[in-house]
């Protein structure tokens, strides 16, 4: 079977009070009025929008997005997934060592 590598990978981001110019905030979905938040008032936070930003790898254009879900090897993959690298997933959830042997 063909595997196709992943081109395209997620992280987390945080849009803040502090990097985000208030030009941009109207372009940001799901931001709340803070100060329309009285139960947590108090509790303030410079957070407005949490997000994941998803970046290619490469150019793409009329391509297709290819995604390692990281799914652990343990459960039975959907069907249509394909693990791009098998010996990385059995690494990530394997046994956690606290020690390891010297070479």
């Amino acid at each position: 079977m063909l595997v196709a590598l992943p081109n395209v990978f997620c992280f987390g981001y945080d849009f803040k009070t502090t990097n985000t110019p208030k030009e941009a905030r109207p372009f940001i979905p799901n931001i709340e009025d803070k100060d329309m938040n009285l139960l947590f008032k108090n509790f303030t936070s410079d957070i407005l929008s949490r997000a994941i930003i998803c970046v290619t790898t490469t150019t793409i254009e009329n391509e297709e997005l290819y995604l390692n879900y990281r799914y652990n090897p343990r459960n039975k993959y959907p069907d249509w997934y394909v693990e791009p690298n098998p010996d990385e997933a059995k690494r990530r959830w394997g046994p956690i060592r606290m020690f390891y042997p010297l070479k």
